[in-house]
């Protein structure tokens, strides 16, 4: 599973020449991920951050399981 801890997340605001970037670090189970944007599209940074990591995470778990296999029965 993906667990993104959301109490470690950092948010900094740069000076780049005339305007502030604002830049974010993501701490998953997976490592530390790192995204950026302006004040508009910050958000939409981190979700695309998290998102590919999911995305990386859900084709390695769709090769493991067998789709022949029916319900896991805990």
């Amino acid at each position: 599973k993906l667990k993104v801890d959301l109490s470690y997340n950092t948010l900094a605001l740069k000076k780049e020449g005339a305007s502030y970037v604002s830049e974010y670090e993501v701490q998953t189970n997976l490592g530390r991920f790192f995204a950026r944007g302006s004040a508009d599209d910050c958000y939409v940074s981190i979700t695309e951050a998290v998102n590919k990591i999911y995305d990386q995470v859900k084709k390695k778990l769709d090769k493991l399981q067998d789709p022949h296999k029916g319900k896991v029965v805990a």
